[in-house]
């Protein structure tokens, strides 16, 4: 009975997690599972065709012609059907960990909103030619990381051999600003998120992210900025709030619970 009852939230969470894959990343496996199958296709003919011109029978070659869309099929589903769970696999680890660094940074809400994999690269002209040289040569300029966002924190982590690493976790409604910067240059190297960060103690960091995957990049940039600008109304509304509670008079305190009364 628990199983039967814990498989449908298992089922959900696998259909949930899907759709947290961008489409840029979905039409690449659907493109590398399509090639199993015209790998498997030229293999088809390129046997048949040898066969039929040593035996000297045509109708060998025609006859494996016309099954070629039947082996591309086959071919195409079955490397799907190994590609599409390693993904989703792939997706509820990298979420599950990010959800374990997001509540430990106080994420209040702990809803993945966008997920997608990049490159993370941190700016150490600040830090001087030193730390940029160190950071080169112990392999740390640059990481493959996978980018997760929240309402109101974005964690990227990466992967190593005794599990997820962090690598950057900020709360995207302080001390945050993003930038798309080469969206408008033919070459996608030059397409990139730009972090800065104004920490509370410490020099100013700048960090650059950059994606196989551009359109998730302009979806991050958009969210980010929105919770900003969401954030900035609230705080207003509450500070007008309480600057509106605080300019009552006694007198006016005073006729308004009369009046109630």
């Amino acid at each position: 009975m628990a199983a039967s009852q814990s498989s449908p939230n298992i089922v959900e969470s696998s259909f949930d997690i899907w759709r947290k894959v961008p489409p840029e990343e979905k039409l690449e496996l659907m493109a590398r599972a399509q090639s199993k199958g015209v790998g498997a296709g030229l293999v088809i003919l390129i046997i048949t065709g040898t066969v039929a011109v040593g035996l000297r029978l045509p109708w060998v070659f025609w006859a494996a012609f016309a099954t070629v869309p039947f082996a591309f099929q086959f071919a195409s589903a079955r490397a799907w059907r190994d590609i599409k769970p390693r993904t989703v696999l792939e997706y509820l680890a990298a979420r599950s960990a990010a959800r374990r660094y997001a509540y430990g940074a106080q994420a209040k809400d702990l809803t993945v909103e966008l997920m997608f994999k990049g490159r993370l690269a941190r700016d150490f002209s600040s830090l001087g030619e030193s730390a940029e040289l160190d950071a080169r040569l112990e392999d740390r300029d640059s990481v493959s990381v996978w980018v997760s966002l929240f309402p109101d924190t974005i964690v990227m982590i990466s992967e190593r051999a005794g599990g997820a690493k962090l690598e950057m976790v900020y709360s995207t409604l302080e001390r945050l600003a993003v930038t798309a910067e080469g969206f408008d240059e033919s070459s996608p190297d030059l397409r990139r998120l730009v972090f800065d960060v104004e920490p509370r103690k410490g020099e100013r960091a700048r960090w650059f992210l950059t994606s196989p995957y551009p359109a998730a990049l302009l979806v991050c940039e958009r969210k980010i900025k929105r919770a900003i600008e969401e954030n900035k109304i609230h705080v207003e509304r509450q500070r007008l709030a309480t600057s509106t509670l605080f300019s009552k008079g006694p007198a006016e305190e005073e006729s308004s619970s009369m009046s109630f009364l």
